[in-house]
């Protein structure tokens, strides 16, 4: 076991920053559960993990990889490097995957999300989240949106990020490539097919989300094959959307019930 040092704080502070992710390739997880559902979720991808003298002494067969770093720390470091309003006694580092996009011929075959500009990381944790709970194994996000190793994100995606592959694209540009070999390629709106009563694509579909306030953008606008929206019940003035992850796990339940039947 080793004492963190001053130096190793500060570098493992970095990684709180995109800057300092993209130096290291590395992503902070803080607190037991997040840590133990992102272990499991990315076996071998721990390369630090840091407690404080109690933490270990009341955890004594946590399950750490050989070949981690392990060290021990008092809990006011521990406290600098942590990005939560209520820092955790455990913090560890995991290496950021490679996620090769995989070929228009694979994702014809299977539902996918992708995400125009989303800005809110609790937004994209949560989507996240549900695309692993309804089975769709990639997420496609524009280069506008948040970064999926913020820790906002990481906390609020509670180890599903292990389980989706998510990617960083062009979205045109996978966009034009899905539409020309005929995969559906549906867009929320505010005006659109009622999504609870349209037909929808039993598999091999993208679903696409827009930014919170703007919704989809003009250029992502024009390639949409199909216009989908979820239909209020209350009244006009009263509701103006709702929320892109609510709305996300609206759209991906009615896309499973009508792929069940």
């Amino acid at each position: 076991m080793n004492e963190l040092t001053v130096n190793h704080r500060k570098q493992l502070a970095t990684l709180s920053a995109g800057k300092g992710r993209k130096a290291t390739g590395l992503f902070l997880v803080e607190g037991i559960r997040a840590v133990t559902e992102m272990n499991l979720a990315m076996p071998g991808a721990m390369r630090e993990i840091v407690a404080t003298a109690a933490w270990w002494g009341e955890h004594p067969d946590f399950p750490v990889a050989s070949g981690v770093d392990q060290y021990v720390a008092k809990k006011a470091d521990i406290d600098r490097i942590s990005t939560l309003s209520t820092p955790q006694p455990l913090i560890a580092a995991f290496a950021i995957p490679e996620t090769p996009v995989p070929s228009v011929s694979e994702l014809s075959s299977q539902l996918t999300v992708a995400l125009d500009s989303v800005q809110d990381p609790g937004n994209l944790g949560t989507i996240i989240r549900l695309c692993d709970w309804w089975g769709v194994r990639h997420l496609f996000c524009s280069t506008g949106t948040v970064d999926c190793y913020s820790p906002k994100v990481v906390q609020s995606s509670m180890g599903a990020l292990g389980r989706v592959a998510v990617h960083r694209v062009s979205l045109p540009e996978l966009i034009t490539e899905l539409i020309g070999c005929d995969v559906p390629v549906c867009g929320t709106f505010m005006q659109g097919d009622d999504i609870l009563h349209s037909p929808l694509p039993a598999s091999g579909a993208m679903l696409v989300l827009g930014n919170e306030g703007n919704g989809i953008s003009p250029e992502i606008e024009r390639l949409v094959s199909r216009r989908l929206t979820i239909p209020s019940f209350a009244p006009a003035d009263h509701v103006e959307s709702l929320n892109v992850a609510t709305a996300c796990a609206v759209c991906l339940a009615m896309f499973r019930r009508n792929s069940s039947n």
